[in-house]
């Protein structure tokens, strides 16, 4: 990435634009190399890339010396737009909005309780279509792999060939043909789902994804990290995905909540699940219910703020009794139980 660059200009030349990969209209429109502006300007690049054009007079005497300053690659989990929560305000209230009627008992897990995310904030979040419809959401690793719920893959439902990954998108429901220049759509190689898959209890429930083709990183797309520590309960961190929101938000953006991590002991007390939650799953959520993830979210993210504020995948959203039920939490795949085997099946990713 270029941090900086220097410009020395002699006689009329001057730097006409400058493409950083980035949407700002005013840095790109900058005159460096005129009477005007210093001759030294900060400028970031969301990737390996930068495009300066030059503009001279026809005829007399114009030379330019460039310097620039590289800078190594931000690391995973970073957000170039700033999300709405941050480390120092995730004890926020949340939303105490109710639905009538009943709620769905249905494994393929949208947010409930929560509300619109800022658009881009969670550059990490796929969604997967299946002839240009959210099935599933999944999570960005690198430039070729995701990872997901397996319950999302099951190939009796679907071929990898048929699935598509949108990144960088905000908006659900039917994936356009024509998307907005900043969504990435990759078609999909393979599925490597866990062999050990359980479909009654979601023991293993995760697969990876391989894309076929190569992600752009942008100020849209980004990866993630997984943790390599085991979660502490009462921890709150962030739940996001496209699906059903039960009447408590919009359906057709990207939703957000902050969740709360539960004990196990607690999850898995008789009125609770009655000890269904396994050791490689952990709960969160409020014991009143209210937020959650529901319809339409599995396989999406549940990130966590570290100290240097970027954030870390801990689990994928696997699957609950309802959506919004008291006493009955999300229930999320562990991942730092699969470490070693996401390490060993995607080619040492």
């Amino acid at each position: 990435m270029i941090d900086t660059v220097e410009l020395d200009c002699e006689g009329t030349a001057i730097l006409d634009a400058l493409d950083t990969g980035r949407k700002d209209t005013e840095l790109n429109s900058t005159k460096i190399c005129s009477d005007t502006t210093p001759n030294s300007v900060p400028i970031f690049s969301y990737t390996d890339e930068m495009t300066l054009r030059f503009t001279a007079p026809e005829s007399g005497n114009s030379r330019f010396l460039i310097r620039y300053t590289a800078m190594m690659p931000i690391g995973c989990g970073t957000t170039f737009v700033r999300p709405r929560y941050s480390l120092e305000n995730l004890a926020l209230k949340t939303t105490t909005t109710t639905t009538e009627g009943p709620l769905p008992d249905n494994p393929m897990l949208g947010i409930v309780g929560g509300e619109e995310a800022i658009p881009h904030s969670w550059p990490w979040i796929i969604t997967l279509t299946f002839f240009h419809f959210h099935q599933c959401a999944a999570v960005l690793l690198n430039h070729g792999w995701a990872i997901t719920a397996a319950h999302c893959v099951d190939p009796d439902m679907f071929s990898a060939e048929e699935l598509m990954a949108d990144i960088g998108r905000h908006e659900s429901g039917f994936m356009e043909d024509v998307p907005p220049k900043r969504v990435q759509i990759v078609a999909i190689k393979k599925f490597i789902i866990h062999k050990k898959f359980d479909p009654v209890t979601y023991k293993n429930d995760i697969a990876l994804v391989q894309l076929n083709g190569t992600v752009k990183f942008n100020e849209h797309v980004q990866p993630i990290c997984i943790s390599r520590a085991r979660i502490r309960p009462g921890r709150k961190c962030v739940i996001a995905g496209w699906g059903v929101t039960e009447g408590a938000g919009n359906d057709d953006v990207l939703n957000q909540a902050v969740v709360p991590i539960m004990p196990q002991h607690q999850c898995n007390q008789k009125t609770w699940y009655n000890g269904r939650v396994l050791d490689e799953q952990f709960c969160a959520g409020y014991e009143q219910g209210i937020t959650d993830t529901c319809t339409g979210d599995s396989g999406g993210p549940l990130v966590c703020p570290t100290a240097e504020g970027t954030w870390e995948l801990v689990g994928l959203t696997s699957w609950g009794d309802g959506c919004g039920e008291p006493k009955k939490p999300g229930v999320y795949t562990r991942l730092v139980h699969f470490l070693d085997w996401i390490t060993k099946n995607s080619n040492g990713t």
